[in-house]
């Protein structure tokens, strides 16, 4: 079952995914490294500001609706509800902020419409996900993307700059959601909201929000950093080739989580502990035997993927901190999608919160200290010294909440394999052709395939017998 739902979610999400990449590679040729800065500045605080403000609502829709606690249209009430009180209380401080003397004010109502647009956005997304419903997923992500990008390239295009890929991204996100989303809400009345349900709501995703607003903090902040010590330039080009690297992981792992999450939650519901660590085990032997191969690939072949995706003048940057980012993208990964599970399913997200605090007082601290002598490096190392300390502090703390399994022998097994991929293409790792950069990734690909069934991970021989007989007899 997890297979099939991480494939409809690899088509649902492959789509977005690389129109994604495109945006990157287009909007670092359109608009200079200051104006990318600017676009990053601001796409990096509208993240923290939704986690904080919107996304207690969509964790409590995903962990709750499944779990049918209220029928389905009283549940949605009270979301709406809850945003439409939000949005205009950000709306009101928006508008008395633009009317203060301020440098970036240009950017305060384009900031404020991707806002209230990513947490109207976002609700429709994880109730299609909640539902699971990836082809509804898919249609949502893809439209997004799309028009996103043709709006905002076209903004750009007729001299808006930053504000102009901002405005894209908002109506994109609010267009595929009046398409694609609004059967959910037809004939929805405000008055079935139920208080004692946005009490479970609030109780539930208000700490997971806060906690990651400072998983947020700590990808994003580096940027303010970087502008407040540094100026806007720099920022654009540290932030190119960090969503570089952080997109294609963050993708990844997002197709995993969205097919794998749903499916221990229901687990742990239906059948209880047991079969959810059961199942558990099977989400982490998927995640590491995926993004392993996939962040050592994009460390070692950085110089080919930075040439091939985005602009020239940010690609220098780039090859320095792409291998970097892939390594604070995986340490991230495994904490946010698999060792925090045991606060969310152990229902103590405070422990949670308090074991990110930490990590992102870690980290702004360290980027105070290390940015003014070692720039963009300084930002960096800040970064993946807090994905790790957080990384470990989860794994160890969560333990007393949930027990979370960790199959040792195929981790092992799956880093043996990757190693020995990363040897076989390293030679290929200034490859800036597109026919050779091609060449190493497959070659690189089917090695670790083929790597994976002599030391048969998580019982891969029997899968492929399947499918090719003979296969179990390899040696």
């Amino acid at each position: 079952m997890l297979a099939k739902h991480s494939l409809l979610y690899v088509l649902a999400r492959g789509l977005p995914g690389l129109v994604n990449f495109a945006a990157l590679a287009v909007y670092t040729r359109l608009l200079t490294p200051a104006q990318y800065g600017q676009y990053a500045l601001v796409l990096a605080l509208v993240g923290m500001l939704n986690m904080l403000i919107f996304e207690w609502l969509h964790l409590g829709l995903l962990r709750y609706l499944p779990a049918k606690i209220v029928p389905k249209p009283v549940f949605l009430a009270t979301l709406l509800m809850a945003f439409l009180v939000l949005a205009v209380i950000c709306t009101l401080i928006g508008v008395i902020w633009f009317g203060l003397d301020n440098q970036e004010q240009y950017l305060i109502f384009p900031g404020l419409a991707l806002l209230l647009c990513t947490g109207l956005f976002n609700l429709n997304l994880q109730l299609k996900s909640a539902q699971l419903l990836p082809v509804d997923y898919g249609r949502l992500s893809a439209g997004k993307a799309l028009i996103s990008l043709i709006v905002g390239a076209g903004l750009v295009c007729y001299g808006f700059g930053a504000q102009g890929a901002l405005y894209g991204l908002a109506i994109g996100m609010i267009v595929s959601s009046v398409f694609w989303a609004k059967n959910e809400w037809q004939g929805l009345k405000l008055t079935f909201f139920d208080k004692a349900l946005l009490r479970k709501l609030v109780i539930y995703g208000l700490p997971l929000s806060v906690n990651l607003a400072m998983a947020e903090i700590i990808s994003s902040s580096d940027r303010l950093f970087l502008k407040w010590m540094h100026n806007e330039a720099t920022t654009g080009l540290y932030a190119a080739g960090y969503d570089l690297a952080s997109h294609i992981l963050g993708v990844i792992l997002m197709i995993i989580n969205l097919a794998a999450y749903p499916l221990a939650v229901r687990a742990l519901e239906q059948r209880g502990k047991e079969a959810a660590r059961e199942q558990l085990q099977k989400n982490l032997v998927l995640i590491v035997a995926i993004v392993f191969p996939a962040a050592a690939g994009l460390a070692v072949l950085a110089p080919g993927v930075t040439g091939l995706i985005i602009g020239e003048e940010f690609q220098k940057m780039a090859q320095t901190i792409v291998p970097w980012v892939a390594l604070a993208a995986l340490l991230a990964g495994l904490k946010s999608y698999y060792f925090d599970m045991a606060f969310q399913l152990g229902q103590n997200t405070v422990g949670q919160l308090k074991v990110l605090a930490v990590a992102t007082l870690v980290n702004l601290v360290l980027n105070f200290i290390l940015i003014p002598d070692y720039s963009v490096m300084g930002a960096i190392y800040a970064t993946v010294i807090a994905y790790a300390m957080g990384l470990v502090l989860s794994a160890i703390k969560g333990r007393k909440y949930f027990q979370l399994p960790v199959p040792g022998t195929e981790i092992i097994k799956i880093a043996t394999a990757t190693v020995i991929m990363s040897f076989v293409i390293f030679p290929f790792h200034n490859m800036t052709d597109i026919v050779d950069f091609l060449f190493s990734v497959i070659l690189g690909a089917i090695l670790y395939l083929f790597m994976i069934l002599i030391l048969d991970v998580a019982g891969a021989r029997a899968m492929a017998s399947q499918l090719l007989p003979g296969v179990n007899h390899a040696r």
